[in-house]
């Protein structure tokens, strides 16, 4: 069976076996599931750019629910209600297809999107993809479609809506906007937006992005062949799919990363050598790695507000970020001591501090180096106030504050903030003359929004 298609023995045999009926109907009253059960297949169609553990779900309780029916993956070429896709059609697909794989009567086909692209304007829209999948397949409509909640108001006003209606039955999934729907996992933390802004930062895949992408496993059927070869075999089946995996993986990361900011960053990392040593010499690798996350975070989101008019030392932030931590792994006993013999007035402004000593790594990690290595107070009270904030803080203190939280090591939770945040900065857009400048007030007060509302789900933003 070839990923971009089935052959026809084997679709023929499916079908047939979908328009079998299930002589266990009985518990379903409603029409409208005894008509899901009756589809002759599903299709889930997408940019998938890239894909992620949501899709992967979806399809996962797709297979779970409906066991008889034939599930198409269609990656289209582009979205007409989107920026052009950042990956290529060629990888999206060779993701989706190791995506699928372990899920059984689950097939990609990418050669309809490639047929589409020769005719005028047609890949553009999912009437033909759906159209031409019921033609080439011989299906039987309405099949299957599978659409979020999020874009429930919208399918009205796609191309040729009232056709489109007449060949699926709508199959909806919970992205968080409260309809009533067939299935609920957290799906909308996942977000491809998210994704592509930690790609385009240069975030790396296989050690940070991994609880994002897709897990990616195979099920092998054991032969009857001794225990030992039979586990020789998995092993060399498994470092074979690895070494696939890191080739696919480095391809997406060279095609998707910013190129100008990936020069912009390597020369500030440069001109910071001697900070990035310091952090290295005082924090654990743990700790560290997180630094070098937030300086990456920071420094990229300087880098997208340079982009909309507003300025920002871009050496500045990624010392302030590589630092942040230094006082992080001080023991309760030495941050209370250090504060109560140099910072004894802001220890008494706020009784949370004795409550929580942890917190005063952020102001003894500024005292000390404003002392040791004479930073600038535009570095310091950016590092004072990673904490718990200020309530007059500037855009360098609030930038480098949230890179602190949505690190993409947090985990899944800050996922819709980032989503928020690409998409408010223009992200997918780069440097175009059409994208509006922003001001600096604006900003300010959508990011203390964003935080804000990170505060209420994330439960420990100083771990």
């Amino acid at each position: 069976m070839g990923t971009n298609g089935m052959s026809k023995t084997t679709h023929k045999q499916y079908k047939e076996n979908s328009n079998i009926k299930d002589s266990n109907n009985e518990h379903i009253q409603q029409n409208d599931e005894y008509k899901e059960h009756s589809l002759s297949a599903i299709c889930f169609s997408g940019s998938f750019d890239p894909p992620h553990r949501a899709h992967q779900s979806v399809l996962v309780y797709l297979r779970n629910r409906y066991p008889r029916i034939p599930i198409y993956v269609l990656p289209i070429a582009s979205n007409p209600y989107k920026q052009t896709p950042l990956l290529s059609l060629n990888l999206r697909t060779r993701m989706v297809t190791l995506m699928t794989r372990g899920i059984s009567r689950c097939w990609t086909d990418s050669r309809i999107a490639r047929s589409l692209l020769k005719k005028d304007n047609q890949a553009l829209y999912i009437y033909y993809y759906i159209s031409t999948l019921i033609k080439k397949y011989g299906l039987t409509p309405p099949i299957g479609f599978v659409i979020g909640s999020d874009l429930q108001q919208e399918v009205e006003r796609w191309h040729r809506y009232k056709e489109f209606a007449q060949l699926v039955h709508f199959i909806v999934f919970d992205r968080g906007h409260g309809a009533d729907m067939a299935f609920s996992q957290d799906l909308h933390y996942y977000s491809s937006t998210a994704t592509r802004f930690f790609l385009k930062a240069g975030f790396t895949i296989v050690t940070e992005l991994s609880h994002i992408l897709p897990t990616y496993s195979k099920t092998y059927s054991k032969k009857s062949v001794s225990s030992q070869s039979y586990n020789q075999s998995c092993q060399l089946k498994k470092q074979r799919k690895k070494y696939r995996f890191f080739y696919l993986y480095q391809q997406v990361q060279t095609t998707s990363v910013d190129s100008s900011f990936a020069h912009l960053y390597h020369r500030v990392e440069y001109n910071a050598k001697p900070y990035t040593r310091i952090a290295k010499q005082w924090l654990s690798h743990r700790r560290f790695t997180h630094s070098l996350r937030v300086a990456r975070l920071s420094v990229y989101i300087t880098h997208l507000l340079h982009l909309r008019g507003l300025i920002l030392s871009t050496k500045a932030i990624y010392v302030a970020a590589i630092l942040h931590d230094i006082a992080r792994e001080w023991s309760s006993a030495r941050l209370l001591d250090y504060s109560n013999y140099y910072l004894i007035s802001y220890c008494e402004s706020n009784p949370l501090f004795k409550k929580k000593p942890v917190l005063l790594h952020g102001p003894c990690a500024a005292h000390m180096l404003s002392q040791t290595l004479g930073l600038s107070s535009i570095i310091t009270d950016a590092i004072a106030h990673h904490t718990l904030g200020a309530p007059h803080m500037n855009l360098f203190s609030i930038v480098l504050k949230l890179a602190d939280a949505i690190e993409p090591k947090r985990g899944r939770h800050v996922l819709e903030i980032v989503s928020h945040i690409a998409r408010y900065l223009h992200a997918d857009s780069g440097l175009h003359s059409d994208t509006p400048s922003l001001q600096e007030s604006d900003v300010l007060s959508f990011f203390k929004e964003m935080l804000a509302n990170l505060a209420h789900r994330y439960k420990n933003p100083l771990s």
